[in-house]
């Protein structure tokens, strides 16, 4: 495999890859625990992606920040939740009879 190919799928930053990175850099979680997240992937594989992030972590990191910044894109074009909105003023009125 070339060095700039992603372990589990030969591609760079694949998004498997990228899941893997994300699941360490946002939970905190070790490679065991990213397997019982994700059963179909070997510790080997994981280890792998791992690895192979810390060593294109620049890449990666862009990636996941074009990603987040299509998240936010598309949550910024969604109409306003009445259920959300409904929650706000139900939470806004507990406050203010100092509950929770």
């Amino acid at each position: 495999m070339a060095g700039d190919q992603a372990p589990i799928t030969g591609r760079l930053c694949a998004p498997t890859d990228i899941e893997i990175a994300l699941d360490r850099l946002a939970h905190h979680w070790d490679a065991e625990e990213i397997q019982r997240q994700h059963p179909h992937l070997t510790l080997a594989q994981i280890y792998a992606a791992l690895t192979y992030y810390h060593d294109h972590r620049q890449h990666f990191d862009s990636e996941i920040r074009d990603q987040l910044k299509d998240v936010d894109l598309i949550a910024s074009r969604q109409e306003p939740s009445p259920v959300r909105a409904k929650l706000r003023t139900a939470r806004g009125r507990m406050g203010s009879r100092g509950h929770l």
